[in-house]
């Protein structure tokens, strides 16, 4: 950790949130490491030229500090078509 601390704050993000990445995925409770990610990500969201590498980094990070936000899935099926047609008329 000391020496991803030390590369952080040269700049060497990428190298960083790889390092790091394998230290949250070895033990997701090091909160300094889900720190560490989270700040290497965010400086590669900010930096980052296209949206979708943009979005993919700054949600990242936001995970690692916040977790991931559950959504509630919705019912689009009404009860009547399921109860009305097998799997046999649906596929």
């Amino acid at each position: 950790m000391q020496k991803a601390k030390a590369d952080y704050q040269q700049g060497n993000y990428r190298w960083v949130a790889q390092v790091t990445s394998k230290i949250v995925f070895a033990d997701p409770k090091n909160q300094d490491a889900r720190n560490l990610e989270a700040d290497a990500l965010e400086q590669l969201g900010y930096q980052a030229e296209a949206g979708t590498w943009r979005n993919f980094y700054l949600t990242g990070a936001q995970e690692l500090r916040n977790g991931v936000q559950k959504l509630p899935t919705p019912n689009t099926a009404k009860s009547g078509y399921r109860a009305g047609n097998d799997a046999g008329n649906v596929l």
